[in-house]
């Protein structure tokens, strides 16, 4: 028996409305492999491929409902998520594993100029206070820094030297790819070699910095890295609302003519580029070593498919789900990882909800 033709009709929109969304889906699940200059609406679709991913689920049940076994094949289609969400989804369950000979407890934290702010501010001090408070608790081997402060102004104290004495971290290094600001490293382990490789990139941020540290007779590498902020917290900016002019010089004319949604854009490629450079020094590294950044980007990106490429990352290991680590934008967005050598067996990962900085604190700890 026919159906009648408003049903036709009806059913006929709905195949066309769901073909549409299968082909925006797939195009989403190469988010890795496109390159954002080449593919530039990739970044909006890396975004949003966990709604995206729900969406195309909602629609092969709906598909089911309507065409029974027939829409079989939409399922199938399915499959073409799992590169993203192998990025994506942690598989860990927290199993305690063997503690070896050595280990490692590294944290990682985008801590918004840490102590910026003015003597009086008394919504910052009682931050600083509970950053330190977490620091103290955890007691990490080694803190790495990013859209780090050295000074803030109002404090005699070079604050690198405040934090090594206050928290007993007689190691540490500056990359200061600004006055008085960068990417640092502090350690409990005694540094024998540090240094930082500047990006090549127009547009400015903080370099990737590393530290050779001495644990137990093994050298190990710490790498700390910022890749170019986005500056999304105004849809247009100025010289009011910019931050350090120092920093972003090179960047006021595409900055100050720009939306939040072509910026989005533009430091997707960027970031790309600064990932290739980072790898290249990450795989020269004569240590195994472990990777902190905050990427500015999602895992399922082409930025965070070229770092991962070899290595290991203690969300994934450790922890099941998915979490984010910059909760000032969207809840769900990891752009803040770990990444380390095969060398290294992880023991564990966290990542409490601290609204403190604009980004959560990262704690991993390894053994080998």
């Amino acid at each position: 028996m026919a159906l009648p033709q408003t049903q036709q009709h009806s059913l006929r929109w709905l195949l066309w409305a769901g073909t549409g969304l299968t082909l925006v889906y797939l195009v989403a699940c190469c988010s890795t492999i496109l390159h954002p200059q080449t593919f530039p609406y990739i970044t909006f679709l890396t975004i949003g491929f966990p709604f995206l991913f729900v969406g195309y689920l909602v629609w092969c049940v709906l598909a089911f409902y309507v065409w029974g076994k027939k829409s079989a094949w939409w399922a199938f289609l399915l499959l073409a998520a799992g590169p993203n969400l192998s990025y994506l989804w942690g598989t860990g369950w927290g199993k305690p594993e063997p503690v070896k000979s050595k280990t490692l407890t590294v944290l990682s934290w985008n801590v918004n100029e840490f102590f910026q702010g003015y003597e009086n501010d008394h919504v910052w001090q009682p931050k600083r206070e509970r950053m330190l408070a977490y620091i103290q608790e955890k007691q990490p081997d080694v803190l790495c820094f990013q859209d780090y402060a050295e000074s803030a102004g109002f404090r005699a104290e070079n604050l690198s030297h405040l934090i090594a004495r206050t928290l007993q971290y007689p190691y540490h290094y500056f990359s200061k790819d600004a006055t008085d600001y960068g990417t640092a490293i502090f350690s409990r382990f005694p540094i024998v070699e540090q240094g930082h490789y500047p990006y090549k990139t127009k547009e400015r941020s903080e370099s990737l910095a590393f530290a050779d540290l001495l644990i137990k007779g093994d050298t190990v590498r710490v790498f700390n890295t910022h890749f170019s902020s986005m500056f999304l917290h105004h849809n247009r900016l100025g010289i009011h609302n910019v931050g350090t002019i120092e920093v972003v010089k090179e960047d006021t004319s595409f900055l100050f003519h720009s939306n939040r949604w072509q910026r989005m854009q533009h430091y997707d490629v960027v970031h790309s580029a600064q990932a290739k450079q980072a790898k290249i020094f990450m795989n020269a590294s004569p240590h195994p070593f472990v990777f902190c950044g905050d990427l500015n980007a999602v895992p399922n990106s082409h930025v965070y498919s070229q770092l991962k490429k070899g290595l290991k990352d203690a969300f994934l290991e450790e922890r099941f789900g998915m979490e984010g680590t910059y909760h000032s934008f969207n809840p769900i967005l990891r752009i803040d990882v770990i990444l380390y050598s095969p060398a290294f067996q992880s023991l564990h990962q966290e990542s409490p909800r601290l609204d403190l900085s604009d980004h959560y604190p990262l704690l991993a700890r390894f053994t080998w």
